[in-house]
């Protein structure tokens, strides 16, 4: 079939039967909603929370655990965030002709020392996660076999 040759209603056809597929298209994407990116470590905070609300008893320790854990998981946010914010950075930097080896060197230590408080903090909390618990609960939090844990996902 040659396009170019039609004539009368087919001709008619064509670009009305493209505008209504577009319309169509348009008219579906429009309701979907963005989701938020993915937070890295998100599988393991909720498996972390689920574990507290079923191994530990004590509802002062559990309130305490669950505490570090929100904690936890504002210190991943916040990574993420930096780690964003930097990728962004070097972008611009290697983007300016001008930029200068002291220019790169500044923003990875800034990065560097970001990386190193978070983390500090994290090592933190997880020092004081176990300082809380038994011996029996240390074991139950800290499974990392597949479906009783998923400490996997942050360490692969």
């Amino acid at each position: 079939m040659n396009f170019f040759r039609m004539k009368g209603p087919r001709l008619f056809l064509l670009p009305f039967s493209l505008l209504l597929i577009f319309i169509l298209l348009a008219g579906c994407s429009k309701g979907q909603k963005k989701q938020a990116p993915l937070l890295p470590g998100q599988d393991w905070l909720d498996d972390m929370r689920g574990r507290i609300e079923k191994h530990i008893d004590d509802p002062t320790k559990k309130t305490q655990l669950l505490e570090l854990v929100d904690q936890d998981e504002k210190t991943f946010r916040e990574m993420y965030q930096e780690t964003k914010t930097f990728y962004r950075a070097v972008y611009t930097l290697d983007k300016n002709y001008n930029s200068t080896q002291d220019d790169f060197r500044k923003l990875f230590a800034d990065y560097n020392a970001v990386r190193d408080r978070l983390r500090n903090q994290t090592v933190e909390n997880r020092f004081k996660t176990k300082a809380l618990t038994t011996p029996e609960e240390w074991q139950h939090l800290s499974k990392t076999s597949k479906g009783e844990g998923i400490f996997e996902q942050l360490i692969q």
